[in-house]
């Protein structure tokens, strides 16, 4: 599913622009284009790389899961893959990758269902598109980041639980099934 926002030069973040628009807003200089790519489908990829020219290589690593977290600078544009994480209700612990393309006035975030931080973030996104200097890409990657950075939170706070209940049950109540958890 692919999502477009534009900030306009008018301090207003529009979702009603075609697909077709994309590549009129890059190469001007007064909006900031955030395109958002959930389960990337094959035409997706075409798409990055018709109207941004990504490098294939770059396209590849966003769609395929499990690359390593990195930053890579190409001509152009800077290309980021970050992890959110999250527990499920068995505990186990969630990696969902996340690739961004960061160029001069336009972000790309592929990933795979829908991301919690990505939605919180495009909401004061898009409520405080007054606020924004339209210059500044880098103050939407930073609130993504930040954003995905403190979901780690909840995740650190369930392992420090799981050990405390396994040093008690090993050091309390001598539980032996406890030393191979």
């Amino acid at each position: 599913m692919l999502r477009i926002y534009v900030h306009t030069h008018r301090n207003q973040v529009r979702n009603d622009v075609p697909v077709s628009q994309i590549s009129d807003i890059i190469r001007g200089r007064d909006s900031l284009l955030w395109v958002d790519v959930s389960d990337p489908a094959p035409e997706d990829a075409a798409l990055l790389a018709e109207e941004f020219g990504f490098h294939p290589l770059a396209i590849e690593d966003a769609i395929w899961h499990h690359q390593r977290p990195k930053t890579d600078i190409y001509d152009g544009f800077i290309f980021i893959v970050f992890y959110a994480l999250r527990c499920d209700d068995a505990g186990a612990i969630r990696p969902a990758q996340v690739a961004l393309f960061v160029g001069r006035n336009y972000l790309v975030t592929v990933h795979p269902g829908s991301l919690p931080e990505l939605e919180e973030v495009r909401q004061r996104w898009c409520s405080n598109g007054n606020h924004l200097k339209r210059d500044r890409i880098g103050l939407l990657v930073h609130a993504i980041l930040d954003t995905i950075v403190d979901g780690y939170f909840p995740v650190v706070d369930t392992i420090s639980d799981r050990i405390e209940d396994v040093e008690a049950r090993i050091f309390e109540r001598f539980d032996p099934s406890a030393q191979r958890e």
